[in-house]
């Protein structure tokens, strides 16, 4: 287990990996994190069900990710 925090990014063997081209990275974007705000939100009986079959931290970092999800791609489309 020594060895491997003496390694350098020259003694990683890359040659199974190809290289990400321009269009892996067309639609990359820059998220930077942001404050938090709690808002009350009524939803549908179903989609309470999905979210809290999840533990909580887990149904709140999904609900976060879905919204962004939303937000993001109303935003590229205007």
């Amino acid at each position: 287990m020594k060895k491997l925090p003496a390694m350098t990014d020259d003694d990683i063997d890359l040659s199974d990996i190809p290289e990400l081209g321009e269009d892996f990275f067309k639609d990359a974007y820059v998220r930077l994190p942001g404050g938090r705000t709690i808002i009350p939100v009524e939803v549908d009986q179903d989609v309470a069900a999905w979210f809290m079959r999840l533990d909580r931290e887990r149904a709140q970092e999904e609900a976060r990710r879905a919204m962004r999800e939303y937000v993001e791609r109303q935003r590229q489309t205007g």
